[in-house]
């Protein structure tokens, strides 16, 4: 009879998962932020917000448009500005052009920006390499702006992968000088972090060397952790945690030098023990790592879902301590004790806590359940606990259903949008 219920739990948890695997929506053609561009325009028409976005559309130099209006959805006239730049776009002094005001309103044309990337990195690059020939090196308050620059523009998640085979050459040579202020050596590597904020970016940035770059600032300072030591090491653990340079971190031996700093205590130990649980894949296995670290990983947990701030972050679950269990489960060894130490360090507890929530994020109640359905299958006392939140699981399933349906609502009123758009081009 428990042999049954044991069964019927683990084909739920599969089911569970299941329901979780939505379509992914088109890019947008215009995408929406409260402000307004505070620059040069090319034109000024009254006009509706509707006959806006077509009139941007046709101008083959038009990238954005802002307008006043109480509303976003005016329905009369407003007066419209149209710019050829995106609101990420920055002034010559390093300042943004865009202000956030909630009277006002502006759309950016998404595929227009895009190509706009690199036009825009290349001169920020070309104003950079320019202070390389000045006596001294030039100022640092205005390479802080340089990279300011250079930071809006490679903020918006689809414009890293564009932007980073770009700046990752220039972002590598200001963090490794040592003759560099400490200041512009941060900006560099903090930019680095950024456009590791990715999963495409990961080979890019590899293979530019940015890892071999970092270890070695790593490997240079000894045995004290300094800011620029931790931010080297940040750079590395987040292009792990993204894990689409997997492969090539390991023939590196990203592994063993993550290992060595993960039994380090304080901040540095618990960064190389989250971007080393993030390097395994499939016929990897995690040796054991120190139980201390796993119990760090679930209170790392348990303050992510508190939302409370830890080390000076206010982590995500996924990339993060959530998913950093998920790969100790799934490529531990069966003989190992890493299941055991986390569920004395309270991980079922957790793992229910997100699947509680009043609000379900569907990535994270996935990533819960494959923790779930892996402990399961290899400890006994595991199982019994699931046994206990039968219930929860059930009302996870039921309520995971609802985000199916919105999904295909969704991906309905872009069909319509698709179709809406081709008619009026064809009129």
């Amino acid at each position: 009879m428990r042999h049954n219920k044991h069964n019927r739990l683990c084909c739920l948890l599969k089911q569970l998962s299941c329901i979780l695997l939505f379509s992914v929506g088109q890019a947008k053609t215009v995408r929406y932020r409260s402000g307004f561009l505070d620059g040069d325009f090319l034109e000024r028409f009254s006009m509706t917000v509707s006959e806006a976005r077509d009139y941007c559309m046709r101008t083959p130099s038009c990238i954005s448009f802002s307008f006043m209006s109480p509303t976003r959805f005016p329905e009369g006239d407003v007066k419209c500005m149209f710019y050829a730049f995106s609101d990420w776009h920055v002034k010559s002094n390093g300042e943004s052009v865009f202000i956030e005001d909630s009277l006002w309103h502006s759309y950016v044309n998404t595929t227009r920006e895009r190509d706009a990337v690199p036009q825009e990195v290349n001169l920020v690059l070309e104003r950079l390499s320019s202070m390389s020939n000045l006596r001294g090196g030039g100022s640092s308050d205005y390479k802080l702006s340089l990279f300011d620059s250079l930071y809006y523009i490679v903020l918006p998640k689809e414009h890293k992968a564009m932007a980073s085979p770009l700046i990752a050459p220039a972002a590598i040579k200001y963090a490794s000088s040592e003759k560099e202020d400490t200041s512009v050596r941060l900006s560099a590597m903090r930019l680095l972090i950024l456009m590791g904020d990715s999963s495409d970016t990961g080979k890019i940035l590899f293979d530019a060397g940015v890892y071999h770059s970092m270890q070695q600032i790593i490997s240079k300072g000894g045995e004290e952790w300094d800011i620029i030591r931790k931010t080297a090491l940040d750079v590395i653990s987040n292009i792990c945690l993204y894990r689409s340079a997997n492969e090539k971190l390991r023939k590196a031996g990203a592994h063993q030098v993550l290992r060595s700093i993960a039994a380090e205590p304080g901040f540095p130990g618990l960064q190389a023990t989250l971007a080393l649980t993030h390097l395994g894949d499939e016929g990897f296995e995690h040796e054991d790592l120190p139980h201390e670290k796993l119990y760090a990983l679930v209170e790392l947990m348990r303050n992510a879902i508190d939302g409370d701030v830890s080390y000076g972050i206010k982590w995500d679950l996924i990339p993060g301590p959530l998913s950093a269990i998920k790969y100790v489960v799934l490529h531990s060894n069966q003989r190992s004790q890493m299941h055991h130490h986390l569920l004395d360090a309270g991980i079922v507890e957790q793992v229910l806590r997100i699947l509680e929530a009043d609000c379900v994020s569907p990535s994270e109640a996935e990533v819960a359940l494959e923790i779930m359905n892996s402990l399961v299958q290899v400890s006994e006392r595991a199982r019994q606990m699931v046994l206990f939140a039968e219930h929860t699981l059930h009302e996870v399933e039921n309520r995971l259903k609802q985000y199916t349906n919105g999904a295909v609502l969704a991906q309905r009123l872009n069909a319509f949008v698709s179709s809406y758009d081709s008619m009026k081009s064809e009129l």
